[in-house]
């Protein structure tokens, strides 16, 4: 994890672990607590200039 901002997390990821950060990521922050409402996620990825992926994740 690179940096948190209020509600989001931001991940520098190499792309061959990307589908794996991804699955991770959403499953501990979607299910960090037993609620009586749902928690979902929303994703964005970009490409880096050096073979990385941003992963950016924010709680809706």
């Amino acid at each position: 994890m690179i940096i948190q901002i209020q509600d989001e997390l931001l991940f520098e990821v190499p792309e061959s672990e990307l589908d794996e950060v991804k699955a991770l990521v959403r499953q501990e922050m979607e299910n960090v607590l037993t609620l009586d409402i749902t928690l979902s996620t929303a994703r964005q990825i970009k490409q880096t200039c050096v073979s990385f992926h941003l992963l950016q994740v924010s709680v809706l």
